[in-house]
């Protein structure tokens, strides 16, 4: 029996749950141990026939482990009839019969054979109870008398099993009924906190962490400092997460949690070599602990440490489509040509698919998941497998242009989705490549107005902004690509080009682009200011501030600020002309390239000229 494996094969772990789940259900709806016992025998050979078969051999054997099995469920299961507590059975004397039956001596009989308690240790059996326990009764159980420890460790089970209401309750409820909770209900909070995240209680969530931040138990206030540093960080508020992050660690320097929380807030704001610094660092140090219990930790660091993006995709249990997704583009053969263009004068026309795209698009206009539903497009993965199975699929404009909106969509952040997207936009630009090639259009018009070509230039102009700060002179090249196909520039592709041509130091072709559309929107006015000035011509740089603040009064506001918060922003479906959402994006943006240039300087001092003249 001591070779008895808990973690052998499924099968044999399935007939194991399937056991203890029967005998517990058993055990609570019987006084006597003795038809206990008789009723385990009889039924221990269906229920796990491998364990009985492997046990077969000697009959000694089975009947001790029959019997040391019934009597540790006895003693260890607890019983709402006694408030949870366990049962009692008197010491069996080694010179009395041995309750197997066997006629002899206990000593000279199952005394010699081990028992079971070894085999079970991990197994929590209040499990078992709890299953058949009423939600609506949660509150009559003796939270107090509990172990938060195995209360964690059943909601997690739970949840395992797809019964996530029913974890977030029960710890719900332990949370609301013990008033003082100490450290042993650490992990119990922790997992709370998933589930509040999970399915969106942003009050729960944030009334159990101002209660967690005011506990007089180090654990729990540990627990509640992560949590606040990953909320701030959700929130873009990164100088708080920071902040926070700082007082956890002073809080309990020691803590492993620290290693992932740094980690991710360093990639959360792009800081992706930094990451990978720290994470080299935190593994070597975690390591040298020796806690095998760390090993999980210590992998997700070294995936850090060699691809940030990549192993945030790993992380996320909700990436699994995405990491599906990913295989597959990894995989697939290169671009093949299945459009038409009718070239005329220099104009490409409309992108025609022949009659294989099409019937593609059809089939996947059946498949396509609603893009309408919060949460539908990854809870069923039908379409996954559809594109898995259809490498032509990968050719379509059409469906690699509704790709990014799904992943736009997809349960995870932002970082997550970025391999997938990196893939899917070098392959969008790739294809439109080779499509004006064989038609003998590059270097012709392709324009936004014809439907058609939509879906070919909305992916090219997202990749380009998504190559923006990773790889500016790429994206500067997309952008200027996409103003080529496209002069009347419905994708907005010239206003980050013009700060691309600033900051790589291509100023005559920024103020070029600027006198090319006059009377623009906020971003081309400030930015046509910014590239006078990269050149000298202040005269120039102060008349096209001038107009951009009277025309965007809001923008220099913003700009000129120090230490400004973000405003609140009032408008969900978008940012609204001339509001201070709109001042603040283009601070965010363009900031740091003003500050470089030592543009915000001459700003400031020339802003009072200009207040003075009334046209502030």
């Amino acid at each position: 029996m001591s070779d008895m494996n808990m973690t052998d094969d499924g099968s044999f772990l399935d007939e194991i749950e399937l056991l203890l789940e029967s005998a517990v259900r058993k055990l609570l709806s019987t006084a006597d141990f003795v038809a206990y016992h008789a009723w385990l025998r009889e039924i221990m050979p269906h229920l796990a026939p491998t364990l009985s078969a492997s046990l077969a051999a000697s009959a000694e054997a089975l009947r001790a482990f029959e019997l040391h099995f019934a009597r540790y469920l006895w003693c260890q299961v607890p019983d709402p009839e006694l408030g949870f507590a366990r049962r009692r059975l008197a010491k069996w004397e080694r010179n009395q019969p041995c309750p197997c039956g066997s006629g002899r001596k206990y000593k000279a009989c199952c005394a010699l054979l081990p028992d079971v308690r070894s085999v079970f240790d991990e197994v929590s059996l209040l499990r078992y109870v709890l299953d058949d326990w009423p939600r609506k009764r949660f509150v009559e159980l003796p939270f107090r008398r509990l172990d938060p420890e195995e209360l964690a460790h059943v909601a997690m089970t739970w949840i395992d099993a797809g019964k996530d209401a029913a974890a977030e309750e029960l710890l719900d409820t332990y949370f609301r009924v013990v008033e003082h909770p100490d450290a042993r209900a650490e992990h119990a909070l922790d997992v709370l906190f998933d589930l509040y995240l999970l399915h969106d209680r942003p009050r729960k969530r944030k009334a159990l962490l101002e209660r967690m931040l005011a506990s007089p138990v180090r654990e729990l206030r540990s627990t509640a400092l992560h949590r606040q540093c990953a909320q701030l960080a959700d929130l873009g508020r990164h100088d708080e997460a920071w902040r926070t992050f700082a007082a956890a660690q002073r809080h309990e320097p020691d803590h492993p949690a620290l290693a992932q929380l740094e980690v991710t807030l360093l990639i959360g704001e792009g800081r992706q070599a930094e990451a990978s610094t720290r994470a080299r660092f935190w593994s070597a140090r975690l390591a040298r602990l020796g806690d095998e219990n760390l090993a999980p930790l210590i992998a997700f660091l070294d995936q850090v440490s060699a691809d940030p993006a990549r192993a945030m995709l790993e992380m996320a249990a909700e990436g699994e489509g995405l990491k599906r997704l990913l295989t597959r583009i990894d995989a697939l053969p290169g671009p093949e040509v299945h459009y038409r263009l009718d070239v005329d004068q220099g104009n490409a026309g409309e992108l025609i698919p022949d009659r294989v795209m099409q019937g593609i698009a059809n089939e996947w206009e059946a498949t396509r998941p609603d893009l309408s539903a919060a949460d539908a497009p990854w809870s069923d993965g039908s379409w996954i497998d559809w594109l898995q199975r259809h490498s032509p699929a990968w050719q379509s404009f059409e469906i690699l242009d509704d790709l990014y909106d799904l992943c736009t969509l997809a349960p995870v952040p932002a970082l997550v989705v970025e391999p997938f997207l990196l893939r899917l936009g070098e392959r969008c630009v790739r294809l439109l490549e080779a499509v004006l090639a064989h038609n003998r259009a590059t270097g012709c018009l392709l324009e936004w107005g014809w439907h058609g070509n939509r879906p070919a230039l909305r992916p090219v102009a997202l990749h380009a902004e998504a190559l923006r700060e990773r790889k500016p002179e790429q994206a500067r090249d997309l952008y200027r690509w996409l103003l080529e196909l496209n002069p009347n520039d419905n994708l907005g592709a010239r206003m980050p080009l013009i700060h691309l041509d600033i900051a790589t130091g291509r100023h005559d072709e920024a103020v070029e682009l600027a006198r090319r559309y006059p009377d623009d929107f906020a971003e081309m006015r400030y930015g046509r200011a910014l590239a006078w000035f990269a050149i000298g011509a202040k005269g120039e740089a102060l008349r096209a501030l001038d107009d951009a603040q009277r025309h965007y009064p809001k923008v220099l506001k913003w700009l000129l600020a120090k230490d400004p918060r973000p405003p609140v922003t009032a408008d969900s479906l978008g940012v609204l002309i001339g509001s201070d959402e709109e001042a603040w994006s283009y601070r965010m943006s363009h900031h740091g390239l003003w500050q470089r240039l030592g543009a915000l300087d001459w700003a400031r001092q020339a802003a009072p000229r200009l207040r003075r003249s009334g046209r502030a």
